[in-house]
Protein backbone atom coordinates (compact mmCIF):
# COMPACT_ATOMS: atom_id res chain seq x y z
CA UNK A 1 0.00 0.00 0.00
CA UNK A 2 3.25 2.25 0.94
CA UNK A 3 5.20 1.31 -1.85
CA UNK A 4 5.35 4.23 -4.05
CA UNK A 5 6.61 6.14 -1.40
CA UNK A 6 9.37 4.27 -0.34
CA UNK A 7 10.36 4.16 -3.55
CA UNK A 8 10.52 7.58 -3.81
CA UNK A 9 12.41 7.71 -0.38
CA UNK A 10 14.86 5.97 -1.70
CA UNK A 11 15.22 7.40 -4.82
CA UNK A 12 16.26 11.10 -2.67
CA UNK A 13 18.73 9.06 -0.55
CA UNK A 14 20.38 7.97 -3.84
CA UNK A 15 20.18 10.99 -4.95
CA UNK A 16 21.76 13.00 -2.19
CA UNK A 17 24.20 10.51 -1.84
CA UNK A 18 25.07 10.84 -5.67
CA UNK A 19 25.73 14.55 -5.01
CA UNK A 20 27.67 14.17 -1.92
CA UNK A 21 30.25 12.01 -3.75
CA UNK A 22 30.49 14.44 -6.52
CA UNK A 23 31.07 17.40 -4.07
CA UNK A 24 33.60 15.42 -2.51
CA UNK A 25 34.93 14.60 -5.53
CA UNK A 26 35.56 18.37 -6.58
CA UNK A 27 36.87 19.23 -2.96
CA UNK A 28 40.79 19.73 -2.81
CA UNK A 29 43.28 21.45 -0.56
CA UNK A 30 45.46 23.36 -1.82
CA UNK A 31 48.47 25.84 -0.26
CA UNK A 32 51.16 28.88 -1.29
CA UNK A 33 53.45 31.04 -0.18
CA UNK A 34 52.62 34.67 0.17
CA UNK A 35 55.71 37.40 -0.19
CA UNK A 36 55.76 41.42 -0.45
CA UNK A 37 56.82 44.56 1.00
CA UNK A 38 55.63 47.32 3.09
CA UNK A 39 56.66 51.10 2.86
CA UNK A 40 56.45 54.80 3.86
CA UNK A 41 54.34 56.83 1.92
CA UNK A 42 56.61 59.79 2.21
CA UNK A 43 59.95 58.13 2.09
CA UNK A 44 59.11 55.35 0.19
CA UNK A 45 61.67 53.44 2.93
CA UNK A 46 60.88 49.99 3.64
CA UNK A 47 58.63 49.66 7.17
CA UNK A 48 60.36 47.55 9.62
CA UNK A 49 58.44 44.86 12.14
CA UNK A 50 55.21 45.49 10.80
CA UNK A 51 52.75 42.76 11.94
CA UNK A 52 50.35 40.93 8.42
CA UNK A 53 47.67 39.30 9.22
CA UNK A 54 46.20 36.59 6.56
CA UNK A 55 42.34 35.78 5.67
CA UNK A 56 41.56 33.86 3.56
CA UNK A 57 37.91 34.91 4.94
CA UNK A 58 37.25 38.60 3.62
CA UNK A 59 34.30 38.68 5.97
CA UNK A 60 36.05 37.81 9.26
CA UNK A 61 38.95 40.65 7.99
CA UNK A 62 36.63 43.05 8.06
CA UNK A 63 35.08 42.19 11.20
CA UNK A 64 38.25 42.56 12.57
CA UNK A 65 39.08 45.90 11.38
CA UNK A 66 35.86 47.34 12.60
CA UNK A 67 35.75 45.77 15.70
CA UNK A 68 39.60 46.98 16.52
CA UNK A 69 39.49 50.14 18.68
CA UNK A 70 43.08 51.03 19.93
CA UNK A 71 45.97 49.96 21.60
CA UNK A 72 48.15 46.61 20.25
CA UNK A 73 45.80 44.77 17.57
CA UNK A 74 45.39 41.20 18.39
CA UNK A 75 43.20 39.05 15.52
CA UNK A 76 40.13 37.06 16.74
CA UNK A 77 41.43 33.75 15.69
CA UNK A 78 37.57 32.92 14.09
CA UNK A 79 37.65 30.92 11.29
CA UNK A 80 39.00 32.60 7.99
CA UNK A 81 42.07 33.78 9.99
CA UNK A 82 44.82 31.37 9.03
CA UNK A 83 48.67 33.47 9.73
CA UNK A 84 50.73 36.19 10.46
CA UNK A 85 54.31 37.25 10.23
CA UNK A 86 56.38 40.56 10.65
CA UNK A 87 58.34 42.84 7.84
CA UNK A 88 61.96 42.11 7.98
CA UNK A 89 64.19 45.71 8.16
CA UNK A 90 63.78 47.13 4.81
CA UNK A 91 60.01 46.07 4.75
CA UNK A 92 60.11 42.74 2.70
CA UNK A 93 57.93 39.85 4.17
CA UNK A 94 56.93 36.22 3.57
CA UNK A 95 54.07 34.26 4.79
CA UNK A 96 54.76 30.28 4.35
CA UNK A 97 52.15 27.76 3.65
CA UNK A 98 49.02 29.23 3.16
CA UNK A 99 46.21 26.52 3.28
CA UNK A 100 42.83 26.52 1.86
CA UNK A 101 39.83 24.40 0.94
CA UNK A 102 38.01 24.75 -2.60
CA UNK A 103 35.02 22.54 -3.31
CA UNK A 104 35.39 23.84 -6.96
CA UNK A 105 39.36 24.51 -7.81
CA UNK A 106 39.45 26.72 -10.82
CA UNK A 107 41.60 23.65 -12.75
CA UNK A 108 39.98 20.72 -10.82
CA UNK A 109 42.43 19.06 -8.33
CA UNK A 110 45.72 20.16 -10.12
CA UNK A 111 45.64 24.10 -9.03
CA UNK A 112 43.43 27.04 -7.79
CA UNK A 113 43.36 30.95 -7.72
CA UNK A 114 42.31 31.96 -3.92
CA UNK A 115 41.93 35.87 -3.08
CA UNK A 116 44.11 36.86 0.34
CA UNK A 117 42.40 39.41 2.85
CA UNK A 118 45.31 40.97 4.76
CA UNK A 119 45.67 43.43 7.64
CA UNK A 120 48.59 45.62 8.94
CA UNK A 121 49.69 46.68 12.15
CA UNK A 122 52.64 48.90 13.53
CA UNK A 123 52.27 51.48 16.35
CA UNK A 124 53.53 54.17 13.97
CA UNK A 125 51.05 53.43 11.25
CA UNK A 126 47.85 51.98 12.92
CA UNK A 127 45.84 49.41 11.51
CA UNK A 128 45.40 49.30 7.51
CA UNK A 129 43.32 46.90 5.21
CA UNK A 130 45.33 45.99 1.86
CA UNK A 131 44.52 48.33 -0.96
CA UNK A 132 44.89 46.17 -3.61
CA UNK A 133 43.41 42.99 -4.22
CA UNK A 134 45.93 39.85 -3.76
CA UNK A 135 45.23 36.92 -5.37
CA UNK A 136 48.02 34.06 -5.16
CA UNK A 137 48.06 30.52 -7.28
CA UNK A 138 48.63 27.16 -5.01
CA UNK A 139 52.22 25.79 -5.22
CA UNK A 140 53.38 28.83 -5.85
CA UNK A 141 55.58 31.16 -3.51
CA UNK A 142 53.64 34.29 -5.13
CA UNK A 143 56.88 36.55 -4.39
CA UNK A 144 56.35 40.63 -4.81
CA UNK A 145 52.56 40.39 -4.33
CA UNK A 146 52.22 42.71 -2.26
CA UNK A 147 52.94 46.37 -2.25
CA UNK A 148 51.72 48.66 0.12
CA UNK A 149 52.34 51.82 1.08
CA UNK A 150 51.05 53.51 4.44
CA UNK A 151 50.96 56.79 6.24
CA UNK A 152 52.50 57.36 9.11
CA UNK A 153 50.41 58.35 11.93
CA UNK A 154 52.15 58.24 14.93
CA UNK A 155 56.07 58.99 16.03
CA UNK A 156 58.01 56.65 18.11
CA UNK A 157 61.36 57.50 20.11
CA UNK A 158 63.52 56.71 21.94
CA UNK A 159 64.48 58.32 24.81
CA UNK A 160 67.78 58.05 26.68
CA UNK A 161 67.09 58.59 30.42
CA UNK A 162 70.42 60.10 32.75
CA UNK A 163 69.58 59.85 36.39
CA UNK A 164 72.06 61.94 37.90
CA UNK A 165 73.18 62.70 41.54
CA UNK A 166 72.36 66.51 41.93
CA UNK A 167 74.87 66.71 44.42
CA UNK A 168 77.78 65.02 42.41
CA UNK A 169 76.43 65.32 39.05
CA UNK A 170 77.70 62.18 38.80
CA UNK A 171 75.38 58.90 37.44
CA UNK A 172 73.35 57.10 40.23
CA UNK A 173 74.62 53.41 40.44
CA UNK A 174 71.08 51.98 41.53
CA UNK A 175 67.95 51.16 39.79
CA UNK A 176 64.83 53.12 39.70
CA UNK A 177 61.81 52.82 38.58
CA UNK A 178 61.22 55.88 35.68
CA UNK A 179 57.67 56.32 34.44
CA UNK A 180 56.92 58.87 31.58
CA UNK A 181 53.49 60.14 30.48
CA UNK A 182 53.38 61.34 26.93
CA UNK A 183 51.20 63.79 25.54
CA UNK A 184 48.92 62.58 23.09
CA UNK A 185 46.73 65.30 22.06
CA UNK A 186 43.92 67.11 23.05
CA UNK A 187 41.25 65.65 24.95
CA UNK A 188 43.12 62.05 24.68
CA UNK A 189 44.76 60.55 27.98
CA UNK A 190 48.50 60.34 28.00
CA UNK A 191 50.42 57.22 27.25
CA UNK A 192 52.04 55.84 29.92
CA UNK A 193 55.72 53.63 29.80
CA UNK A 194 57.54 53.10 32.70
CA UNK A 195 60.79 51.13 32.65
CA UNK A 196 63.35 50.15 35.10
CA UNK A 197 66.83 51.92 34.85
CA UNK A 198 70.32 51.87 36.44
CA UNK A 199 72.13 54.82 35.72
CA UNK A 200 71.23 55.33 32.04
CA UNK A 201 68.66 53.73 29.46
CA UNK A 202 66.79 53.69 27.25
CA UNK A 203 62.96 54.01 26.99
CA UNK A 204 60.89 54.03 23.75
CA UNK A 205 57.71 55.99 23.63
CA UNK A 206 54.85 56.95 21.04
CA UNK A 207 52.89 60.20 20.19
CA UNK A 208 50.81 61.31 16.99
CA UNK A 209 53.02 62.39 13.92
CA UNK A 210 50.24 65.80 14.44
CA UNK A 211 52.12 66.63 17.73
CA UNK A 212 56.08 68.08 16.42
CA UNK A 213 57.55 68.55 20.19
CA UNK A 214 54.71 66.75 22.62
CA UNK A 215 55.42 67.28 26.09
CA UNK A 216 56.73 63.99 28.40
CA UNK A 217 56.57 64.29 32.47
CA UNK A 218 59.11 62.14 34.24
CA UNK A 219 59.21 60.49 37.39
CA UNK A 220 61.82 58.10 39.43
CA UNK A 221 61.18 56.23 42.19
CA UNK A 222 62.96 53.62 44.44
CA UNK A 223 61.32 51.66 46.47
CA UNK A 224 62.21 52.15 50.46
CA UNK A 225 64.87 54.56 48.80
CA UNK A 226 66.78 57.56 50.37
CA UNK A 227 66.83 59.83 47.19
CA UNK A 228 64.38 62.45 46.42
CA UNK A 229 63.71 63.50 43.12
CA UNK A 230 65.44 67.43 42.40
CA UNK A 231 65.70 69.77 39.77
CA UNK A 232 69.14 70.97 38.77
CA UNK A 233 69.50 73.15 41.61
CA UNK A 234 68.03 70.48 44.44
CA UNK A 235 64.65 71.92 44.91
CA UNK A 236 62.19 69.09 45.56
CA UNK A 237 59.91 68.27 42.55
CA UNK A 238 56.98 65.37 42.08
CA UNK A 239 57.65 64.99 38.14
CA UNK A 240 59.88 67.04 35.41
CA UNK A 241 58.93 67.77 32.38
CA UNK A 242 60.55 67.76 29.00
CA UNK A 243 59.79 68.44 24.97
CA UNK A 244 60.93 65.56 22.68
CA UNK A 245 60.74 65.58 18.96
CA UNK A 246 62.36 63.52 16.25
CA UNK A 247 63.63 59.90 16.72
CA UNK A 248 65.94 60.05 19.68
CA UNK A 249 65.90 62.29 22.40
CA UNK A 250 67.99 62.37 26.11
CA UNK A 251 66.03 63.79 29.28
CA UNK A 252 68.43 64.27 32.80
CA UNK A 253 66.49 63.46 35.39
CA UNK A 254 67.89 64.81 38.85
CA UNK A 255 68.11 63.31 42.73
CA UNK A 256 69.53 64.00 45.64
CA UNK A 257 69.24 61.94 49.09
CA UNK A 258 67.72 62.58 52.09
CA UNK A 259 70.24 60.15 54.59
CA UNK A 260 73.34 61.73 54.88
CA UNK A 261 76.88 60.55 55.63
CA UNK A 262 79.05 62.34 58.02
CA UNK A 263 82.20 63.55 56.69
CA UNK A 264 85.47 61.97 58.06
CA UNK A 265 86.97 64.74 60.77
CA UNK A 266 89.95 65.33 62.14
CA UNK A 267 91.74 67.92 63.57
CA UNK A 268 94.71 68.98 66.30
CA UNK A 269 93.95 70.61 69.75
CA UNK A 270 96.67 72.89 70.95
CA UNK A 271 96.22 73.75 74.78
CA UNK A 272 99.74 74.97 75.22
CA UNK A 273 102.49 76.50 73.20
CA UNK A 274 105.30 73.36 71.48
CA UNK A 275 107.86 74.42 69.40
CA UNK A 276 107.49 70.27 67.65
CA UNK A 277 110.75 68.54 69.49
CA UNK A 278 108.22 67.79 72.75
CA UNK A 279 107.80 64.27 73.18
CA UNK A 280 104.99 64.81 75.59
CA UNK A 281 102.05 66.69 75.96
CA UNK A 282 98.68 66.89 78.25
CA UNK A 283 96.90 67.34 74.75
CA UNK A 284 97.59 63.56 74.00
CA UNK A 285 95.23 60.68 75.39
CA UNK A 286 92.12 63.18 75.30
CA UNK A 287 88.66 62.28 74.49
CA UNK A 288 87.18 63.51 71.52
CA UNK A 289 83.09 63.60 71.18
CA UNK A 290 80.79 64.58 68.57
CA UNK A 291 77.32 65.82 69.54
CA UNK A 292 75.18 68.96 68.97
CA UNK A 293 73.87 71.73 71.05
CA UNK A 294 69.70 71.35 72.23
CA UNK A 295 69.32 75.68 73.04
CA UNK A 296 72.30 75.97 75.61
CA UNK A 297 72.73 72.22 76.42
CA UNK A 298 75.65 69.90 74.80
CA UNK A 299 73.84 66.34 73.91
CA UNK A 300 76.73 63.44 72.82
CA UNK A 301 75.92 61.76 70.23
CA UNK A 302 75.86 57.67 71.33
CA UNK A 303 77.41 56.17 67.95
CA UNK A 304 80.96 54.40 68.11
CA UNK A 305 82.24 56.58 65.11
CA UNK A 306 81.25 59.90 67.51
CA UNK A 307 84.15 59.11 69.34
CA UNK A 308 87.63 59.56 69.48
CA UNK A 309 91.04 60.09 71.15
CA UNK A 310 94.11 62.18 70.55
CA UNK A 311 97.47 61.23 69.66
CA UNK A 312 100.94 62.52 68.43
CA UNK A 313 102.09 61.66 64.98
CA UNK A 314 106.01 61.78 64.42
CA UNK A 315 109.27 60.75 66.26
CA UNK A 316 111.05 63.70 65.83
CA UNK A 317 113.94 61.82 64.47
CA UNK A 318 116.30 63.47 62.01
CA UNK A 319 114.71 66.83 62.73
CA UNK A 320 111.13 65.85 62.24
CA UNK A 321 108.48 67.79 63.93
CA UNK A 322 106.07 65.86 66.53
CA UNK A 323 102.86 66.63 66.46
CA UNK A 324 100.46 65.99 69.50
CA UNK A 325 96.68 66.28 70.05
CA UNK A 326 95.79 65.37 66.55
CA UNK A 327 92.50 63.00 65.65
CA UNK A 328 91.32 61.39 62.97
CA UNK A 329 87.92 59.63 61.18
CA UNK A 330 85.53 61.17 63.95
CA UNK A 331 82.19 60.31 62.37
CA UNK A 332 83.11 57.04 61.11
CA UNK A 333 79.84 55.36 59.27
CA UNK A 334 77.50 58.07 61.01
CA UNK A 335 74.60 58.83 59.27
CA UNK A 336 72.00 61.69 59.81
CA UNK A 337 68.56 62.23 58.32
CA UNK A 338 67.43 65.64 56.16
CA UNK A 339 64.80 65.91 53.14
CA UNK A 340 63.88 69.34 53.44
CA UNK A 341 66.68 70.95 52.75
CA UNK A 342 66.89 73.40 49.68
CA UNK A 343 70.14 73.13 47.52
CA UNK A 344 72.04 69.92 46.19
CA UNK A 345 73.80 69.49 50.03
CA UNK A 346 72.41 69.34 53.29
CA UNK A 347 73.89 71.18 56.09
CA UNK A 348 74.05 69.94 59.99
CA UNK A 349 75.70 72.34 62.85
CA UNK A 350 77.20 69.97 65.19
CA UNK A 351 80.19 70.30 68.31
CA UNK A 352 83.12 68.75 68.96
CA UNK A 353 84.09 68.96 72.94
CA UNK A 354 87.14 67.79 74.15
CA UNK A 355 87.29 65.69 77.56
CA UNK A 356 90.11 68.08 79.08
CA UNK A 357 89.63 66.80 82.66
CA UNK A 358 89.98 63.24 81.40
CA UNK A 359 86.82 62.08 83.90
CA UNK A 360 85.24 60.44 80.73
CA UNK A 361 82.04 62.30 80.55
CA UNK A 362 80.97 65.46 79.81
CA UNK A 363 81.37 68.37 82.73
CA UNK A 364 82.01 72.18 83.53
CA UNK A 365 85.74 72.68 82.28
CA UNK A 366 85.54 70.84 79.32
CA UNK A 367 86.00 72.79 76.17
CA UNK A 368 83.65 72.50 72.50
CA UNK A 369 83.83 73.93 69.48
CA UNK A 370 80.70 74.80 67.13
CA UNK A 371 80.88 74.12 62.91
CA UNK A 372 78.73 72.80 60.17
CA UNK A 373 79.59 69.88 58.35
CA UNK A 374 78.00 69.27 54.49
CA UNK A 375 76.68 66.20 52.93
CA UNK A 376 78.87 66.25 49.67
CA UNK A 377 82.06 66.01 51.59
CA UNK A 378 83.89 62.94 52.19
CA UNK A 379 86.17 64.50 54.81
CA UNK A 380 86.91 68.12 56.61
CA UNK A 381 89.76 69.01 58.43
CA UNK A 382 89.30 71.77 61.29
CA UNK A 383 92.71 72.65 61.87
CA UNK A 384 94.27 73.48 64.65
CA UNK A 385 92.00 73.71 67.50
CA UNK A 386 93.10 76.39 70.53
CA UNK A 387 91.57 76.36 74.03
CA UNK A 388 89.70 79.59 74.86
CA UNK A 389 89.74 80.61 71.11
CA UNK A 390 88.40 78.44 68.21
CA UNK A 391 87.63 76.39 71.63
CA UNK A 392 84.88 77.19 74.18
CA UNK A 393 84.80 76.37 77.89
CA UNK A 394 81.81 74.14 78.44
CA UNK A 395 79.99 76.10 81.32
CA UNK A 396 77.15 74.64 84.02
CA UNK A 397 74.13 76.17 81.76
CA UNK A 398 75.75 73.47 78.76
CA UNK A 399 75.03 70.37 80.64
CA UNK A 400 71.87 69.22 80.12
Amino acid sequence: MHKPHLKKSLLLLLLLISMLVLLASCSAVFKANLGGKVRDDESDEGIANMAIYAYTNITQRDSDFDNYTEGIFNPSNAAGYIARTNSDTDGSFVINKIIWESTFPEFGKTADYKEIALLFYHEDYGLKINKDPVWITSDSTNVSMVDEKFTKINQTTNIRVDLYDAATRNLINESFDVRLEVDQGAEVPKKVVRSTIRSSGTIAVTYPVALEKPNVSATATLQNSTWMQCDEEGTLIDEDSFTISGNNSVIELYLKQSRHAYPLISGEIDSEDRDGSEKASVDNGLTIWLGELNGDEIVLFEKAGAQTTTRSEGTGANGGIIRHGTFTNLGTNMRWEEDTYDGTSAQRKVVLIVDKDKNGELSVGDYYYEFSIRSDQVSLDLGTLRMNHELKEVVAGNIP
